[in-house]
């Protein structure tokens, strides 16, 4: 009682960082599924038909509805001629290229990664707070470090960055193992739970995504648009929200 009653008067700020914190990024993560689900979803019902009853928005979808409706018509391929004009039509039609492996696939899988692992911290440090500081400054500390560090890749990942990123989720990870396993000094070892195992796994993430971007000697410079990103990937951040999300909702304890 009396630990508690010491810690808990400095507890207040802190615990109400974490609480905002863990529900920003849970927020940020239902409305990243909604905006990689929804426009897929209404292209399928009403696309086409609002194609088809509406006026152009731009030049470029202009230049789109010109095409369909040449090769609808036939008309397209009466023609002899290949205009210069028309090359460049054809040019701004193509899609963006396709971007190297990491930049698609290791360097948003690790930002995902990074920022789910922070709202387990940041979801833990409250409990942790009302009982014992130091531990719940560590909580804090670690989630935003983590969603700093996820920031920063949307900036642009340096090597020095990655390898900050790399190291500090390995050694979150073998923080959890001995805590699970011998205990630190003077504590029993903890119970393994939901919440845990979820972060530890999104932290490996973070730590293989890491190490084969550094392997690769890619310059992966920003973090590209979500569209942009691997099919899989995209899957694994739609996973990743909806996960924190049923654990935020379940009244599990970490």
């Amino acid at each position: 009682m009396t630990a508690l009653s010491a810690t808990a008067p400095t507890a207040g700020p802190g615990v109400a960082l974490a609480h905002g914190i863990h529900y920003a990024i849970v927020a940020a993560g239902i409305v990243g599924i909604l905006a990689l689900l929804l426009p897929q979803l209404h292209a399928r019902l009403v696309g086409p038909r609002q194609h088809r009853d509406r006026a152009p928005r731009d030049l470029h979808e202009a230049r789109v509805l010109r095409l369909r409706a040449e090769i609808a018509s036939g008309a397209l391929g009466t023609a002899v001629r290949v205009r210069p004009h028309t090359v460049q039509t054809l040019q701004s039609l193509a899609p963006e290229p396709l971007l190297p492996f990491p930049a698609r696939t290791l360097l948003p899988a690790a930002f995902v990664a990074s920022t789910a692992a922070a709202g387990v911290h940041a979801a833990m440090a409250p409990s942790h707070l009302e009982h014992e500081t130091a531990p719940g400054l560590f909580f804090l500390a670690a989630a935003a470090f983590q969603v700093a560090w996820a920031a920063g890749l949307v900036l642009g990942a340096s090597r020095r960055a990655l390898l900050a990123g790399v190291v500090a989720n390995a050694v979150f990870v073998g923080l959890w193992a001995v805590t699970r396993t011998v205990g630190l000094p003077g504590l029993e070892p903890e119970v393994v739970g939901p919440w845990d195992l979820a972060c530890v796994a999104w932290e490996l993430v973070v730590v293989v995504a890491g190490l084969r971007l550094l392997g690769s000697g890619a310059r992966c410079g920003r973090l590209a648009s979500w569209h942009r990103w691997d099919g899989r990937v995209a899957g694994f951040a739609v996973g990743s929200a909806a996960v924190l999300a049923a654990l935020s909702l379940s009244g599990f304890s970490g």
